[in-house]
């Protein structure tokens, strides 16, 4: 679910579990905190109910502190976002990774592992990553969440670490 994905990259461990902020946690996920503080992370991911980090714990602590800055910011939640932040190639595609485009035109390709070739296509999105590979049409990013709810539990989570 969303907090406990989130939480797992910010390297969430049986420790937090005592933590004062942790005892303090959300009804999202306090009823996974038994779990977490025997370490059993499996258990603690299986308990918790969705609910965003912001929302979870950083908008509910009192130990969080807001600095002001001015810097550049976008709120990359989306692949199409990575054509704002990443250099784009003379025929608009965002290649990161081992990418190949060959008279592709408008796409987004990233790859953690395995080379991509994206041959005489137009505004699509190709990702692997996880062991996964997503292939979209990139006027759907935006729908990505209501996509990835209609896969099987098995497509959609990565097992937890």
């Amino acid at each position: 679910s969303g907090v406990c994905r989130s939480i797992s990259a910010m390297k969430v461990s049986a420790r937090h579990a005592n933590s004062p902020e942790f005892q303090r946690a959300p009804p999202e996920i306090a009823p996974a905190l038994p779990a977490l503080a025997r370490a059993d992370i499996a258990g603690f991911f299986g308990q918790c109910r969705e609910v965003s980090i912001d929302v979870g714990l950083l908008e509910r602590s009192g130990a969080v502190s807001v600095v002001p800055g001015t810097f550049a910011w976008d709120d990359i939640g989306t692949w199409e976002a990575l054509a704002r932040v990443r250099p784009l190639d003379p025929n608009g595609n965002v290649l990161v990774g081992d990418v190949t485009a060959v008279g592709a035109k408008d796409s987004i390709a990233w790859s953690e592992r395995i080379p991509i070739v994206l041959a005489g296509v137009a505004n699509v999105v190709v990702v692997e990553a996880n062991g996964r590979i997503l292939v979209m049409d990139r006027h759907q990013a935006t729908d990505l969440k209501r996509i990835l709810e209609q896969l099987p539990r098995a497509v959609r989570e990565t097992p937890a670490p």
